[in-house]
């Protein structure tokens, strides 16, 4: 059996269910973090207290060393943890100088393509998609 979950406004006005679970197959989230896990917390308390509607099956992380990868960790869901800073560099330090902006910008749609990815790999290595994310992340994403 189907339940509702939330609903989304289309252009002409309507409303229509943003997600509809199936029986014992929860929405499969993943949720990006970048640093204290607040909103980690967030969709992991709700997750317990709604098993059947949502599940956090994935973290994803631009930063190394933060408190989400500790909160995904202690409630064992698996977390891919990248550091954007190391391999793209500080925007404050590029976004002055048209050349080194464009490299910057170029390097951020690189390592989303990279993470996107890691994403569509893991998909299939567990043979279900996810179904929503949660952005919780203190950068676009480009690519």
């Amino acid at each position: 059996m189907r339940q509702k979950y939330e609903t989304v406004s289309t252009k002409d006005g309507q409303c229509k269910p943003l997600y509809i679970p199936y029986q014992n197959a929860p929405m499969s989230v993943i949720v990006f973090a970048s640093g204290g896990g607040g909103n980690l917390k967030a969709a992991i308390d709700i997750s317990q207290k709604n098993p059947t509607l949502l599940s956090v099956d994935l973290v994803i992380t631009d930063r190394l060393g933060i408190q989400a990868i500790t909160i995904a960790k202690n409630y064992g869901i698996p977390v891919l943890a990248y550091d954007f800073e190391k391999k793209c560099g500080v925007w404050a330090q590029c976004k002055n100088n048209p050349t080194r902006a464009k490299k910057y910008a170029n390097c951020g749609v690189r390592f989303h393509n990279r993470v996107l990815r890691d994403v569509q790999k893991l998909e299939r290595t567990r043979g279900k998609k996810f179904d929503f994310v949660v952005l919780s992340y203190h950068r676009w994403i480009h690519g």
